[in-house]
């Protein structure tokens, strides 16, 4: 099998197993947060990133373990670059909801 194939399929199983399999329930409500809780929850997480991607580091030696460092933190970055984005995403819409009825009430 290609080298670059089986990354690919290995970086879609790991991605899927991460975050469905290995992150609780408890992580995912964590994660939205914000101080140490939130922390560690997301530092579970690159973990579970981290350790789905172990395969890859047996295939490919060296160039599998920079795989796993530079998928793992990305994962984590892209993570809570979606819960601040989010988070001005649903201010922003409460803000335009207050501006056109002059209540936030039903919102």
């Amino acid at each position: 099998m290609n080298d670059g194939i089986a990354v690919v399929a290995w970086l879609i199983v790991a991605h899927l197993v991460s975050d469905f399999v290995l992150q609780t329930g408890r992580m995912a409500v964590d994660k939205q947060g914000d101080g140490g809780r939130a922390w560690r929850a997301l530092r579970d997480h690159i973990a579970g990133v981290a350790l789905a991607l172990v395969p890859v580091v047996v295939a490919f030696g060296l160039r599998g373990l920079a795989l796993l460092v530079l998928v793992a933190l990305t994962h984590g970055l892209v993570d809570r670059a979606k819960v601040l984005l989010n988070r001005r995403a649903e201010a922003r819409a409460l803000g335009a909801a207050f501006a056109r009825s002059g209540t936030l009430q039903g919102a």
